[in-house]
């Protein structure tokens, strides 16, 4: 789309144009910090491959919820980890734009928190970009071995982990608002 105004002012009896667009990006963050209090009893309860669920969140127009996997999620993925999957809660039925491109793309980002200061812990932190579609699953099989969380990170049985989203939506066309004519004496 373009806007167009005409100037009085000429050139040869030849009225000047001109023209403007703009193309538009749009950008929507959130985050949401999901508190494992009582990680020793969710190792026991949960076989590797079970997971606990956090409550439903909304970052943009979608809704989302984490997947918690105190043994890892499988036998094959990083096993001896904690696993934490974001995952897409909603179907609105029209991912897809023209030529079957998403028309979003969205950023996750996972923090392993110090539990005192809430700030990621160096080197936990992991992150994925992708098309966004609906009924999509964001892994996150690596942010920490049992190990580590149990022997460094644990403060009575605690930890929290935090995550962030980006939502951008696909460039789109824009026309500007006419431009005001003058004229020029």
């Amino acid at each position: 789309m373009s806007s167009s105004s005409t100037s009085s002012a000429s050139n040869n009896g030849i009225p000047s144009r001109s023209s403007s667009s703009a193309i538009v990006v749009s950008k929507v963050s959130g985050c949401h910090v999901l508190k494992i209090d009582g990680y020793s009893h969710t190792k026991e309860m949960l076989s590797q491959g079970d997971c606990s669920r956090s409550c439903t969140f909304r970052v943009g127009t979608h809704s989302w919820y984490l997947e918690y996997y105190p043994n890892g999620r499988s036998l094959h993925n990083a096993s001896d980890h904690i696993a934490i999957c974001l995952v897409r809660d909603d179907d609105d039925g029209g991912d897809l734009g023209y030529g079957g491109a998403a028309r979003e793309q969205m950023t996750a980002r996972f923090h392993l928190l110090d539990h005192h200061a809430g700030k990621p812990v160096p080197g936990h932190t992991r992150g994925v970009t992708s098309p966004l579609l609906s009924g999509k699953v964001w892994a996150c099989s690596n942010l920490v071995t049992r190990k580590e969380l149990e022997e460094h990170v644990l403060d009575g049985d605690c930890f929290a982990i935090r995550c962030d989203i980006t939502i951008v939506k696909v460039p789109r066309r824009a026309a500007p608002a006419p431009a005001v004519v003058v004229d020029v004496p």
